[in-house]
């Protein structure tokens, strides 16, 4: 059995999702990395969720 942890800052944390997620990647390789240097190191996905994580922007009628 292995756990992975990290300590973060509340708010954002996405950049310390994805540094987590490539620490494990490069310990079980989960994903290969891909050989075309023109496209990103590893191709993660984020959920479509986290896209409203800190709520929707504000209407620009408030202004």
């Amino acid at each position: 059995m292995a756990v992975l942890l990290k300590f973060v800052s509340e708010g954002d944390n996405i950049p310390d999702a994805i540094s987590l997620v490539e620490y494990l990647n490069e310990w079980i390789q989960i994903l290969k990395p891909s050989s075309d240097r023109h496209t990103s190191a590893l191709p993660w996905k984020i959920p479509s969720s986290w896209q409203l994580l800190f709520g929707s922007g504000l209407p620009p009628a408030l202004f």
